[in-house]
């Protein structure tokens, strides 16, 4: 794979993921140690699983193989 393709992926893959974000901070308004599930912005088939922990951080997963699944 070359450089600039693998760039390109990259650049998209950090998109869905800042989309999906803030889509959980909005559903999850500002709060903290919240489980909850939203359908994902990117695949549109399955849901957003996630978790913001005492910290703020998110954990989320696409119940859909092979969309979102991040850990902060």
């Amino acid at each position: 794979m070359n450089e600039q393709k693998e760039d390109s992926e990259f650049d998209k893959l950090f998109e869905n993921v800042m989309n999906a974000r803030s889509l959980i901070v909005k559903d999850s308004e500002g709060k903290r140690n919240r489980a909850e599930k939203v359908d994902c912005p990117v695949c549109s088939a399955g849901k957003l699983e996630y978790y913001v922990a005492f910290n703020g951080h998110i954990h989320a997963t696409c119940t859909t193989e092979h969309c979102l699944n991040w850990l902060e």
